[in-house]
């Protein structure tokens, strides 16, 4: 008998819930982790008391709903939904929304500020790969969406595939990428045993630009541009490799920042410009005024802005 490749679109992040539920509901997910959280709240508990700085999820809760699919939204795709009329934002963790409730990620602030629905597609830990298979399989629906907006995650990253075979029913699947940032962009053969040591040879500054990669990008770029023609918007600033010096766009992230940011008080900062995954000792040293974005994801204010800026195109 023919083994059978089962597709599973749209991909979504590898963390799939069971297949008999529709959607599950969580308090954390990926780097915004109770470890992380249990540290920062700690820290934010005692800078509230001797500064006056309160965070806000020190009493705010974030609740992630993730489909069937892996992704962000409160129910589930199959080739026989019906987008028509519909947004969908694509992209990495950024678009995703780790670390900020719902309503202030970029596909929410689109759709307050459009009145158009529009859908979640981002994955965490995800490359320009997942964009372009997930873009293609909108364009191929019999009622695609009216328009797509992709925020492009970073040239280097590439997604490995967990394929399951189904004994009992002779096929496999592929339930999405590995939701891991630092494995999405290591190649196959690379185990947890031996990733230390691979990392020896490829520092950041190496693997930003693979020429392979940047290939892909460019190529996933202009089959899309093809396909979407105007109905497609394009953001890319997450790239601080040469070849991001290459897209015509403009750098709307540094003008987020300058339009309110370097004005922000520190806990403006800590509240609207960084997401809960922010690690405590980043949160001390914020909020005891040394102002920097920290080595978290963005918190409302600029996505807010990169909503605005989507839009306008």
């Amino acid at each position: 008998m023919t083994k059978k490749l089962q597709s599973s679109f749209p991909i979504g992040t590898e963390s799939n819930p069971p297949i008999d539920t529709d959607v599950i509901v969580n308090k954390f997910c990926e780097t915004d982790n109770e470890a992380i959280f249990a540290g920062t709240y700690k820290t934010a508990i005692k800078l509230e008391k001797k500064l006056g700085i309160k965070w806000r999820y020190t009493t705010e809760e974030i609740t992630y709903h993730i489909n069937k699919n892996g992704l962000r939204e409160r129910q589930s795709f199959n080739e026989d939904y019906d987008f028509s009329g519909k947004y969908v934002v694509l992209g990495c963790s950024f678009v995703k929304g780790i670390g900020v409730a719902e309503e202030h990620t970029i596909s929410s602030y689109i759709e307050k500020s459009t009145g158009i629905r529009t859908y979640n597609f981002g994955n965490g830990g995800s490359g320009p790969d997942i964009v372009f298979y997930n873009a293609i399989w909108l364009a191929g629906l019999k009622n695609p969406p009216k328009k797509i907006f992709i925020v492009w995650p970073q040239t280097h990253r590439f997604s490995l595939f967990k394929i399951t075979h189904d004994k009992e029913n002779n096929s496999f699947t592929m339930p999405g990428p590995r939701s891991t940032t630092v494995k999405s962009f290591l190649p196959s053969s690379v185990s947890d045993n031996n990733m230390v040591e691979y990392r020896k040879y490829f520092t950041p500054t190496t693997m930003l630009e693979p020429n392979f990669q940047s290939g892909n990008k460019l190529i996933y770029q202009q089959i899309l541009r093809s396909t979407w023609g105007s109905q497609l918007v394009e953001l890319d600033v997450f790239d601080n490799s040469s070849y991001n010096q290459s897209f015509s766009g403009p750098e709307p992230l540094a003008e987020i920042k300058s339009y309110q940011y370097n004005k922000a008080t520190p806990e403006e900062v800590v509240n609207d410009w960084l997401a809960r995954d922010m690690k405590y000792t980043e949160y001390q040293r914020i909020a005891t005024g040394r102002t920097g974005l920290g080595t978290c994801h963005f918190g409302p204010k600029v996505y807010e802005g990169m909503a605005k800026w989507l839009i306008s195109q």
